[in-house]
């Protein structure tokens, strides 16, 4: 048998898929509703996304049932391991379970004990009262708790916002993991 007009049977189809996701009393269009729900919103970059998270009351990790301190766990979890500093790449940092170093030519300039904090609930850790979009490590300086915000980071990148240097950022790359 040999189909004559295929056209027909393209058109036929079509016509089927679209009839059968356009009925409102199947799943289909609660499915679609839901998945708008639960999408991030991926507009949030640069200022707005700095700015956007200031009426936030509960993290992300809460929001997911996780608890803050499971949370901070798994940012610090992702931090973990040596990063190059994009624009100086002599200049790198460190993340171990507890020590944050910074490196200059290979060598230490400075090591701190850290602590996560997902909620940036410290007062220094916002720019003229705004808090930034991100989560936050706090490091035990000088005597001083020192605020810096990761506004993104994934396997291979990470990009920190110092609230004490009026926002001023500084992108970096991941040179090794720590197991």
């Amino acid at each position: 048998m040999s189909i004559k007009h295929p056209f027909l049977i393209i058109a036929l189809a079509g016509f089927l898929i679209t009839a059968c996701g356009s009925d409102p009393s199947t799943n289909g269009e609660a499915t679609k509703q839901e998945n708008q729900e639960a999408s991030t919103d991926d507009s949030k970059t640069g200022e707005a996304a700095a700015n956007s998270d200031a009426g936030q009351e509960m993290t992300e990790g809460e929001t997911a049932g996780i608890t803050p301190e499971a949370f901070n766990n798994s940012l610090k979890k992702l931090a973990l391991g040596k990063w190059k500093n994009e624009a100086s790449p002599t200049q790198t940092i460190e993340f171990t379970e507890t020590k944050y170093r910074r490196f200059n030519n290979n060598q230490l300039e400075a090591e701190a004990d850290y602590v996560i904090d997902n909620s940036c609930a410290a007062s220094n850790c916002t720019i003229q009262g705004q808090k930034l979009y991100g989560w936050c490590f706090m490091l035990k300086e000088n005597g001083a708790n020192n605020c810096y915000v990761v506004t993104a980071i994934n396997a291979v990148n990470m990009a920190v916002t110092m609230p004490s240097q009026a926002g001023s950022a500084i992108n970096y790359i991941r040179i090794t993991a720590e197991k």
